[in-house]
């Protein structure tokens, strides 16, 4: 006789092959995966939303951006002279830049105030703020030999305002000497200014729709408004034909694979609102020249043109500005400049190109 209870009795041993076979489970709570589905049984799980504000926090933090770096020689020789100029565009959170200045001594200034000013002009009118920075009173020649010498880099923190787009200059003064800059973007952590996100969610507390909402609004503006600098030249550079110059080497006019130009990579940057391509601004500082538009071309290498920015036929020094979609992959541009018929002599003195939203 078969008991019908028992370890080997046939319900027993039916269950044991039914659930061998996948035919039923056993009827068997699971735990509660409170780090899995982030949740607690009823409500959100408090620590999961209290760690998504913190990677947000996170990458606005730590998110930036190198807004340039210089490693060349400039001197002033008396008067104040530019050293380097860019055009360039504030992250949505950035609050102040982090500025290093590496100083030499390249001509002797006896008693001179050697010397460096940081011109930071905001895009919205509000007027250029200056940082001045002392290196140090200049040697006699009789008694140091002056081009040994370096002094310490300098440092400082220029407030800047967030999502705006500025225009830049490191100037040497009174015989100063600058062997190198390097200028990179800082934000701070403040719950209370708008866009950063609470930390401090405690089990029970009520977590609301705007809550969540702040940390998608957070993630687009660092996605869409803090792009990247995509490079930076100085020149300056002068030119006076019509046929095309390469700005590097203005005797090559040709495009090719061995042109002189820069690599730029936008690979993974595509947007899906411009048809997979990479928004930028073309920035160009020059003097154009009278009676002939003075044209600078970003050029791919099949000879397209990306972007165009003229400069005018006044001749007038300033900034000209166009914007632009490069696709996004990695490929060698040439930066092209020539007059646009007529004569005349244009000159350009920078070149920048920052990603936009």
């Amino acid at each position: 006789m078969i008991p019908l209870l028992g370890r080997n009795s046939p319900i027993v041993l039916s269950t044991l092959l039914r659930q061998s076979q996948g035919i039923m489970t056993p009827n068997v709570v699971p735990a509660i995966q409170t780090a899995q589905w982030c949740r607690n049984g009823k409500v959100p799980n408090a620590l999961f939303e209290s760690m998504k504000s913190q990677s947000g926090n996170y990458a606005a933090v730590y998110r930036t951006k190198e807004i340039c770096s210089w490693g060349a020689t400039g001197t002033a020789t008396g008067s104040d002279t530019v050293y380097r100029r860019w055009a360039f565009h504030t992250g949505p959170f950035t609050t102040a830049l982090s500025v290093l200045i590496s100083p030499y001594v390249a001509t002797v200034a006896n008693g001179k105030s050697m010397g460096a000013r940081l011109d930071l002009t905001p895009g919205d009118g509000s007027g250029t703020v200056s940082t001045s920075y002392l290196f140090g009173i200049g040697y006699d020649a009789a008694v140091v030999s002056p081009y040994a010498t370096v002094l310490t880099p300098v440092t400082s923190i220029v407030t800047v305002k967030p999502d705006t787009d500025y225009t830049a200059a490191i100037v040497c003064t009174d015989f100063g000497g600058i062997a190198g800059a390097a200028i990179g973007e800082l934000a701070s952590l403040t719950e209370v200014e708008a866009g950063y996100l609470p930390e401090n969610f405690a089990q029970g507390s009520n977590i609301y729709a705007d809550t969540r909402g702040a940390l998608a609004e957070l993630a687009s503006a660092i996605f869409k408004r803090g792009a990247a600098q995509v490079m930076n030249y100085w020149g300056p550079i002068s030119y006076s034909s019509t046929t095309p110059g390469n700005l590097f080497e203005t005797s090559v006019s040709t495009i090719s694979p061995t042109s002189i130009g820069p690599y730029l990579d936008f690979t993974g940057k595509a947007r899906l609102a411009n048809n997979g391509g990479v928004n930028a601004v073309v920035a160009v500082y020059g003097t154009a020249a009278s009676g002939a538009d003075s044209l600078i071309d970003v050029m791919d290498q099949n000879g397209n043109t990306i972007a165009e920015v003229d400069l005018g036929d006044g001749g007038g020094t300033g900034w000209g500005y166009t914007t632009c979609t490069f696709p996004a992959t990695l490929a060698k541009y040439d930066i092209q400049i020539r007059l646009d018929g007529g004569t005349g002599t244009m000159s350009v003195d920078a070149v920048s190109i920052y990603e936009y939203e």
